[in-house]
């Protein structure tokens, strides 16, 4: 398969900090999605992993038009300035992330991080089967009426769990 260019598709991107770390997270909509529809997957995460990682706020919310590389910053967003998690992070939390991935139907791996993690896991997954409230942001994120697209622009399909692991920048960064 043949790569495509970040630019493929419309792509908004979330600032958030903890009193760590800053940290973003990109969603890719369907083309001319509003900030509304951005705000409201970005919710449904907030809500979910409310008591599952450390306090963050959201900073900013940035928005880039498809085939284009410069992030415009949007001023109508109704999240920003909004916190969720609970407790102030330290750098362990910090380089710990939940991953949700997913696929199109042309084959197209995505997926997004949240991090600040200190929710259990047994075995570096949480599942639907373990956790109902995951299944239900599983079962938004893959509604129809849920923008969500891969850098194909196809629809996505995101797994019925999400993986928790450490991401290598951030462990660099707590070792100093």
């Amino acid at each position: 398969m043949a790569p495509l260019p970040p630019s493929n598709t419309e792509r908004w991107k979330y600032t958030y900090q903890n009193s760590v770390a800053e940290h973003s997270v990109t969603f890719r909509l369907l083309d001319g999605s509003n900030t509304s529809q951005a705000d409201s997957i970005m919710n449904a995460v907030m809500t979910y992993f409310d008591d599952l990682v450390h306090e963050s706020t959201i900073t900013s919310l940035e928005f880039a038009d498809e085939g284009s590389d410069v992030f415009n910053l949007v001023t109508d967003s109704d999240l920003v300035g909004t916190s969720f998690g609970v407790g102030a992070s330290n750098p362990t939390s910090n380089a710990v992330g939940a991953t949700f991935i997913g696929r199109s139907s042309d084959g197209r791996r995505s997926r997004f991080t949240i991090f600040s993690w200190f929710g259990g896991h047994s075995d570096y997954r949480v599942t639907t089967t373990e956790d109902a409230n995951l299944g239900i942001l599983i079962d938004f994120l893959n509604a129809v009426s849920t923008p969500n697209v891969s850098i194909s622009g196809g629809g996505i399909v995101f797994k019925p769990y999400i993986d928790i692991k450490a991401n290598d920048h951030w462990v660099d960064e707590a070792r100093g």
